[in-house]
């Protein structure tokens, strides 16, 4: 009976026990909470179900005592003796004191019984008040998890469109790629045509050297003087249509310059390196025209001198209108010069070795079409002023007076300078 009450007792701690690790758990996570909660609630019922089985037994043994107390009293004592009333006072004893310590136990289930309800009733509270918690929390993580949702969408939708973004960038690349391919073709013919203008610079050059040297040798002939007077008052015509040329070829050149700048500044920091060249093109457009209206100006002054001394005698008057007419080619030559470094300072325009298409194929792009542009041009006006010059007749007799000395006219030579071989004849590299 004792060892029964003592494990009531021990049941009762812990069932306090749980219910403060109940108490704890609230500051758990939800899962664990429900599953704390379950094992509890377990636990109770079992402890109640021991504590009805321990009524009933007690129960029991009352009745067991109140039926031997009733057949006791019914027995007749009369006829037994003194030992036999001994035991049975005894036994007595030991029912009462059972009955005294099943009357305590009974007292104490009761009591333990009123304490669990009340622990019960509370847990129930705490476990209601556990389920709103959970359903707040429930709740919270159901909104986060949505607000997650919805910043997880926008991340694969921000990434879908760089997808997106870097196949239209990969299609780009590529498309950009196979233009650069064919402008570096482009670049090849563009260094012909630079080649060929500087080989045209060369031979203007020394046909005008060749007109100098004509010149000379008709002062030396007296006696041809008049019919070649007319024969250089008939070139001085051709050479003035030569400097309508070379204005046409200014005005054009000026204006490339002008779109090749608009174009370097488009094409910003890339650019810079290209605008030098517009700078330069402009730079030797004025220049062209300035001196092509110098040569104008002295052929005009040229063509009144020879018509004003054409029946003149005097030394003096021939080798001043000589001078004028050395002069004049002189300017021209200078301008052929002038041009020609132009073209060479484009030959030199050298193809990057390391190119970066992916940041620099659009922008040089611009550059080529237009350096193309300007070549192309450019290569027109000298083919069309070869033509013109070829056909002086100054420069048909250069032949026969390529050997008769030199004139007075030697004096006057200030502008005509020997031209240097790596401007005429060296390739581009």
């Amino acid at each position: 009976m004792n060892i029964r009450f003592e494990w009531i007792r021990r049941t009762t701690i812990i069932s306090f026990l749980l219910i403060m690790l109940l108490t704890a758990s609230v500051f758990i996570s939800f899962p664990f909470q429900i599953y704390i909660t379950s094992v509890l609630a377990l636990l109770l019922a079992g402890t109640g179900v021991y504590h009805l089985i321990e009524a009933n037994r007690i129960q029991k043994l009352l009745f067991r005592t109140s039926d031997i107390l009733t057949r006791s009293t019914e027995r007749d004592f009369s006829s037994l003796d003194d030992g036999e009333k001994h035991i049975i006072n005894h036994e007595i004893s030991n029912l009462i004191e059972q009955l005294e310590d099943s009357v305590k136990q009974t007292e104490n289930i009761l009591s333990e019984k009123d304490k669990l309800e009340k622990e019960a009733e509370e847990l129930r509270r705490k476990v209601k008040s556990m389920e709103r918690n959970l359903n707040r929390q429930v709740i919270e993580v159901r909104d986060r998890m949505r607000g997650n949702s919805d910043a997880f969408n926008e991340i694969i939708s921000g990434l879908s469109s760089l997808v997106d973004a870097c196949g239209r960038e990969k299609g780009m690349i590529d498309s950009l790629m196979k233009t650069y391919s064919g402008y570096s073709r482009q670049y090849g013919s563009i260094r012909d045509s630079v080649n060929n203008s500087r080989s045209i610079c060369g031979r203007e050059e020394s046909r005008g050297r060749d007109a100098e040297t004509v010149l000379n040798a008709l002062y030396e002939k007296d006696e041809e003087r008049v019919e070649k007077i007319h024969t250089v008052i008939h070139g001085i015509g051709n050479i003035k249509e030569v400097t309508g040329i070379i204005n046409e070829v200014a005005e054009k050149a000026s204006i490339l310059s002008l779109n090749a700048a608009i174009e370097s500044a488009h094409a910003g920091e890339a650019g810079k390196g290209f605008s030098v060249v517009a700078e330069e093109v402009g730079v030797l457009a004025d220049m062209t025209a300035e001196h092509a209206e110098i040569i104008n100006q002295a052929l005009f002054s040229v063509t009144d001198t020879m018509y004003e001394s054409r029946f003149t005698e005097t030394d003096n008057g021939e080798e001043e209108t000589f001078a004028v007419i050395g002069g004049t080619i002189r300017e021209m030559i200078a301008s052929f010069r002038e041009i020609d470094q132009l073209l060479d300072f484009l030959g030199q325009l050298e193809q990057p070795e390391d190119f970066d298409i992916s940041s620099e194929t659009l922008k040089d792009r611009n550059k080529i079409e237009k350096t193309l542009s300007l070549l192309e041009n450019m290569k027109k006006e000298w083919e069309m002023t070869l033509e013109d010059i070829t056909r002086f007749p100054l420069f048909e007799e250069s032949a026969d007076l390529s050997g008769a000395k030199s004139s007075p006219l030697t004096r006057h030579e200030t502008a005509i300078r020997p031209v240097d071989d790596s401007v005429g004849g060296e390739e581009l590299d």
